[in-house]
């Protein structure tokens, strides 16, 4: 019966560290910017990796930064080869003749980049550290 208590209690002691290890995840931080020297400020970045399947994503800052997260927060993003896509829109809200409401849209960056099929944006994810800035065409 002592073996069986310190058994248990070894367990009980232990199990609340399991998951508690390093993801094994690249910290992955860059800059977007289009290829007329403006910063893309606001949208979504994401990474897709084809075998395994994973993708991390990164709110785009106003000044054009992000930082990759798969689960958590920044937690970064496997080491690997990744499809990548960005999409940059402005939403405003204003008039027509008739004094209605009407909500637009301006993407900031070409429509190519909203899929990763299309985008032919690649990133390769090293373990460690990693920026990878991005310079995109602006919209058509």
């Amino acid at each position: 019966m002592k073996r069986f208590c310190i058994a248990l209690f070894a367990l009980v002691a232990v199990l609340p560290l399991v998951g508690c290890g390093s993801s094994g995840n690249s910290t992955v931080t860059g800059t977007i910017t289009t290829t007329d020297g403006q910063v893309v400020s606001g949208g979504r970045i994401t990474f897709t990796s084809v075998s395994p399947p994973i993708s991390a994503s990164s709110r785009i800052a106003p000044d054009g930064s992000y930082e990759l997260s798969s689960v958590q927060p920044g937690d970064g993003a496997p080491a690997g080869n990744y499809q990548v896509a960005i999409v940059s829109k402005i939403s405003s809200v204003g008039g027509d003749r008739n004094g209605r409401s009407v909500a637009t849209s301006k993407s900031l960056v070409h429509e190519k980049y909203a899929d990763v099929q299309t985008s032919e944006l690649t990133a390769q994810v090293k373990p460690g550290a990693n920026t990878i800035d991005f310079q995109v065409e602006p919209p058509k």
